[in-house]
């Protein structure tokens, strides 16, 4: 799977996207990242699926849907994909999801009960100021791009100016 897809994607799930940590029945930690979305943008799902050769596309009503990379999936594939790459989410939300992914992985954590209280950042950079994003984030172009197609719209204003808005 090509860097600048993979850069692309964390952009996407920077915007649109949450790694959900939930415990099971039976105590254990599950992860699963989740998009959800309308259908009428299906074939953009699609095509991610197709470039990522896995993930899967679950239908929730007659408008929306979710891509849900489910545990094995996003510890054993997507995690080492970005890790080799060296890519790491950019908004606070994602960042603390994917601490959490990272420390349990790194430490080999397998029930809700042993999580600690704090979580360590793994970011390897600080992130104060727009220049420390620009500076040390080579990515950031096509991760970017994936962060504007989750969040950009258009739209029409009432005195009819066509308008862009991001966020």
């Amino acid at each position: 799977i090509p860097y600048q897809f993979i850069a692309f994607l964390v952009g996407f799930i920077d915007g649109d996207g949450y790694i959900q940590a939930k415990k099971s029945s039976k105590g254990y930690i599950e992860f699963n990242l989740t998009i959800t979305f309308h259908n009428r943008d299906l074939a953009t799902f699609e095509y991610l699926i197709s470039k990522l050769h896995f993930g899967v596309i679950a239908k929730i009503n007659s408008s929306t849907s979710r891509l849900i990379i489910y545990n094995f999936e996003l510890k054993y594939i997507l995690v080492p994909l970005l890790l080799k790459h060296n890519l790491f989410f950019l908004t606070k939300n994602r960042i603390n999801q994917y601490n959490l992914l990272l420390y349990t992985i790194e430490n080999n954590i397998k029930k809700w009960e042993s999580l600690p209280e704090v979580i360590p950042n793994y970011i390897p950079w600080a992130m104060e100021t727009p220049e420390d994003i620009m500076q040390n984030v080579l990515y950031f172009k096509d991760w970017f791009i994936g962060f504007v197609v989750a969040e950009g719209s258009f739209y029409v204003q009432a005195n009819k100016e066509i308008c862009f808005n991001v966020g």
